[in-house]
């Protein structure tokens, strides 16, 4: 139960402080191709995490400008990371909520990116947050609670199988 108001305050306080209260109307039209800036939050889940590297492999291949969004243990889980800026957080950046303190917020406040993908598939108020907190027209995210109001494009995700969901929105991604 405790969980449950947590949650939900984590959300008015996200839709509070860090979502767009009118965010321009867009087109997605070759969006992709368009774009040179991308952030990615990583998935918090460790099979999500494995399953999504796949997205950054492609990222690689088409030779865009990513900076990676994730906890700052799992840097060394990422292939090519040469290739990728980093942005790490540990629990000190993190305040009662789950929320990111006032200097991740700062740090977070200074980056603008052309798009912005969550790939956590299970509701995450961090990523949520921090999906807002930077400067970018596009944010892209999977449907989950809530997700409706902090994304601007949302995919279906499967449940069962994240391998499916992260495969799908690959293959979204290459028809933009």
């Amino acid at each position: 139960m405790f969980g449950i108001i947590k949650n939900n305050l984590a959300h008015f306080i996200i839709k509070r402080k860090y979502a767009k209260k009118n965010p321009p109307v867009l087109t997605f039209n070759n969006f992709f191709t368009k774009s040179a800036y991308y952030f990615v939050l990583m998935p918090y889940d460790e099979k999500d995490f494995t399953n999504a590297l796949n997205i950054l492999k492609f990222f690689d291949t088409n030779k865009k400008n990513v900076t990676i969004f994730l906890q700052h243990y799992k840097v060394n889980l990422i292939p090519s990371k040469t290739r990728f800026k980093f942005i790490t957080y540990d629990e000190s950046d993190l305040a009662r909520l789950n929320l990111p303190k006032p200097s991740l917020v700062k740090r977070l406040k200074k980056k603008t990116f052309d798009v912005v993908i969550d790939l956590n598939l299970q509701e995450n108020v961090l990523t949520s947050a921090v999906s807002n907190l930077v400067d970018a027209n596009f944010r892209i995210g999977f449907q989950k609670r809530n997700s409706d109001k902090y994304y601007n494009l949302l995919y279906m995700n499967d449940q069962s199988n994240s391998e499916i969901s992260y495969k799908n929105l690959l293959a979204s991604l290459q028809m933009f």
